[in-house]
């Protein structure tokens, strides 16, 4: 079974298909194939896991699955201030997350959707308002 999804973001386009080889006995590994359209290249990726990061994957993603012990260890401190704390804004900041759609014309590193979206999903999975926070964070700057 294959599943492809096609989006336009600007003047980019990207095509993303992943492949389900064992759908039928339910095993979900397989790729992802990603059009880059800063080459328009095709490129086969290993099926990557929520909240994960291959050494093919961005910094900005590498470096918001590493903040996952940080966020987690200040569970509490976020829940009884109901605000995300300082130290944490600062580490994301400090990994880009907040610059990720920034292109790269301006000095960002452009992350395409997909990674986007992977990086907030790391994010979430340490607490979902640092997730939450930092959607609406990055898509005001925009």
């Amino acid at each position: 079974m294959k599943l492809s999804i096609e989006f336009a973001t600007g003047a980019a386009r990207y095509m993303w298909s992943h492949v389900f080889p064992g759908a039928a006995t339910g095993q979900m590994s397989g790729h992802v194939d990603l059009l880059r359209p800063e080459n328009h290249a095709m490129e086969r990726l290993p099926m990557t896991y929520a909240g994960g990061a291959t050494k093919h994957d961005s910094p900005v993603l590498h470096a918001a699955v590493a903040l996952g012990e940080q966020i987690r260890a200040a569970n509490d401190e976020i829940e009884a201030g109901r605000r995300v704390p300082p130290s944490i804004a600062a580490a994301m900041k400090e990994a880009d997350v907040f610059g990720m759609v920034m292109p790269r014309a301006l000095g960002g590193p452009e992350l395409d959707p997909l990674t986007q979206i992977r990086v907030i999903e790391a994010l979430v999975m340490a607490d979902g308002s640092v997730g939450w926070c930092a959607m609406v964070m990055i898509y005001q700057l925009c």
